[in-house]
């Protein structure tokens, strides 16, 4: 760019330019998906009020490849309980695919809570323990999803080892090797994972509790604080 450089005109970039743009973002969004079947991801549901207070429910979907965003609910005149939550939770599960969910993290509100448990946990690979951790406040994702790595840890190691994993085309890729070697042999990984969730447990608690729906949290919040604090120090 420099003197005399005529940018797109209106009818251009409302047009051609932007058509283009959406394509070429289009196709990015479905490169992402595609990489869901083979890492999975993670769907995340927040409850929200924009500048109008009409009660909104984004529903998004995060994944090593990066976010993306799937759909917004107006609840306008909808009764936000359990049956209405889960009607929406199931089809965002649909389009998604329930082979693809690693995890289903939601507001910690009461009538998410209560639509999670009305929404079946996906378990597969995991001799039957439940893969979708439902009802974890938003902020918690990092946290909830290494305590997913702790709790299948024998199973991970499992899979890394069986034939099957062995001889298919992700266990001979460069980044298959990578993976099972970190869960496989890295002796500092499985203590690294428990020391986070030691030290963030603690906080998440508290954090559940400043965003629970379910009573007014302030009276509770200092107290707890204190205690998770002690906590902190002897984990």
């Amino acid at each position: 760019m420099g003197p005399g450089f005529k940018g797109p005109s209106y009818h251009d970039l409302r047009g051609s330019l932007l058509k283009d743009i959406v394509h070429d973002v289009h196709e990015y969004i479905l490169s992402i998906k595609a990489d869901w079947r083979l890492y999975g991801c993670s769907i995340m549901a927040d409850g929200w009020s924009n500048r109008r207070n009409a009660p909104i429910v984004n529903f998004l979907a995060y994944s090593p490849r990066g976010t993306v965003f799937l759909k917004s609910v107006d609840t306008s005149g909808l009764l936000k309980d359990k049956e209405t939550l889960l009607e929406m939770f199931d089809e965002v599960v649909k389009e998604v695919g329930q082979e693809n969910i690693v995890q289903f993290v939601s507001d910690n509100e009461a009538s998410f809570k209560a639509a999670e448990e009305a929404l079946p946990a996906r378990k597969e690979f995991t001799n039957g323990n439940d893969l979708c951790r439902l009802g974890i406040t938003r902020f918690a994702t990092p946290f909830l999803s290494i305590q997913c790595l702790l709790k299948f840890k024998n199973e991970l190691r499992q899979m890394f080892t069986c034939t099957k994993w062995v001889e298919s085309s992700h266990g001979k890729s460069r980044a298959g090797k990578e993976i099972a070697a970190i869960v496989l042999e890295d002796k500092d990984f499985w203590p690294r994972c428990a020391h986070i969730v030691n030290v963030s447990e603690p906080l998440v608690r508290v954090l559940r509790l400043a965003d629970s729906g379910e009573k007014p949290s302030m009276g509770y919040l200092y107290e707890a604080m204190d205690k998770e604090k002690e906590a902190i120090k002897t984990s």
